[in-house]
């Protein structure tokens, strides 16, 4: 749960409980760039940006952003 973990990080606390995507979209880079936006235990949503390499690397999916804007 990496992305939960960064979500509760970003919003200074210690866990999230529901996290609903209510949108996203890709980017195919040496990759895959995800934007996220979703709302938080019902509050107001975040966008969370992350980075998924290409399989080969073997390298985890890597949260690079929470923020509260538009997507």
């Amino acid at each position: 749960m990496q992305v939960r973990a960064a979500v509760a990080a970003a919003l200074g606390r210690g866990a999230v409980g529901a996290l609903v995507v209510e949108a996203f979209r890709t980017q195919v880079v040496a990759g895959l760039n995800y934007r996220v936006l979703a709302s938080v235990d019902g509050e107001p949503a975040v966008v969370i940006t992350a980075f998924k390499p290409l399989p080969h690397t073997g390298a985890p999916l890597e949260v690079k952003a929470v923020a509260s804007e538009d997507l």
